[in-house]
Order: structure tokens, then C-alpha cells, then sequence
């Protein structure tokens, strides 16, 4: 699959978190998202989305000109989406297991579990044509002693001038794996269904989520 399509994955499963969240109203216009990707650091997805200025929360989800502002998934959608990349991790693709070469000790969970996959990929966020900041997502694989793996999921907004802009781009060749391509792609149809506006589902659908 080109990057090109594996980082517009990546765009619509962000814009389909901020509709949920309520920062962006439903049915959501894609079109009108203009949802745009090019290869970043290290060959890794970079997903732009633009959003309109007229969207109702806007200013409040991307706080522009913040260094480090905090999380960017409202909390609602946070917890949907990751919930969702877990269950489809550990779920429909339980091979999605890319080994770069470090075993460190997973610092948000126990000794015993190491983290064997880190998986990046870093969105720029716009509001209307002002760059907001750099939204880093990253998933890591934990595995346990007893070989069950364990999906966690960061995300983190940088904004202007952060010095953590490339700080989840460690694993960058592995932003391409699986994971990016099928695991986010296919938890963001279990959040489509979350929108219960029909019309707002079948546009996603027609945006290439299936």
C-alpha cells in the first residue's frame, strides 16, 4: 500500500475521533476536510488534517500556539479509539508484531511486560490554513513473560516551536507496518458506528474505510 494511503488512514481515523468528541459537527464532509498525506520523518505517514475555522469547538480541542498543550483526544473519543486499536490488535490481527530490535521495560505498566514494537505516525493539525501543532501517536506492543501482547496507545499534541516534534518518530519505518495500515483503518469502522447520523456513516464508508 503507498504511504500516501496509509497516512490518509491515518487522517480519517482523526477526523472521525473529532466528530465523536463533538469538535467537529456530523454528517462530516470529508471533502470539505480536505484530508491530505505526505511521507515524514523517516519515510514515516504524516497525515494533515484540515479543519474548517467554523467548527464548533475548535479552539478549545487544538488550543493553537500551545508547546505541549496536553492531550488532543477529548476524552470521550480518547478512550473510544483506544479501545477500538486494542481490540483490533489483539483481535483480528494478533500477528501485528513488528520487532525493531529494543526490549525496554513498558514505564506504564509492570516490570514484566516489555515493550518489543513501538508504532508511530505524527499528524500535523490545521485549523482552516493556521498550522495547530503535531499530534504523536504511538502503539506499543507489550508482551508478557507468558507471550500475551499488550496494545498500548499515547497520544500527545505539540505545538509550536515544541522540541518533542520528532520525539515519536524513533520507530518511523515502522509506522508503515500493519498496524498502521489494517489495525487503525479497521477500529475506525467500529467508531463510524458510533455516529449514529446515517449519512454521516455512509461517507465514511465512501471515503475508502472499507
Amino acid at each position: 500500500m503507498p504511504l500516501h494511503k496509509r497516512g490518509r488512514n491515518a487522517a480519517v481515523a482523526i477526523t472521525a475521533a473529532l466528530a465523536i468528541s463533538g469538535c467537529i459537527d456530523v454528517p462530516i464532509g470529508y471533502q470539505q476536510a480536505a484530508m491530505l498525506a505526505q511521507p515524514g520523518p523517516g519515510l514515516a505517514p504524516k497525515a494533515i488534517v484540515v479543519v474548517p475555522t467554523d467548527l464548533r469547538g475548535a479552539k478549545t480541542a487544538f488550543r493553537p500556539g500551545g508547546n505541549c498543550a496536553g492531550y488532543w483526544f477529548m476524552s470521550k473519543s480518547g478512550d473510544a479509539i483506544i479501545n477500538s486499536v486494542r481490540a483490533t490488535l489483539m483481535g483480528a490481527y494478533p500477528e501485528v508484531v513488528v520487532d525493531d530490535g529494543v526490549s525496554d521495560i513498558d514505564s506504564a505498566g509492570p516490570a514484566d511486560r516489555y515493550v518489543l514494537s513501538d508504532i508511530a505516525f505524527t499528524p500535523e493539525l490545521h485549523v482552516g490554513s493556521q498550522f495547530v501543532g503535531t499530534a504523536h501517536v504511538t502503539i506499543n506492543i507489550a508482551v508478557t513473560p507468558q507471550g500475551q501482547r499488550l496494545p498500548t496507545v499515547r497520544e500527545t499534541l505539540s505545538g509550536f516551536g515544541s522540541d518533542h516534534e520528532d520525539g515519536a518518530c524513533h520507530a518511523a519505518a515502522l509506522a508503515v507496518s500493519r498496524a498502521s495500515q489494517h489495525a487503525l483503518h479497521d477500529a475506525m469502522v467500529v467508531l463510524a458506528k458510533n455516529i449514529v447520523n446515517p449519512q454521516a456513516e455512509s461517507e465514511i464508508i465512501r471515503s475508502g474505510l472499507r
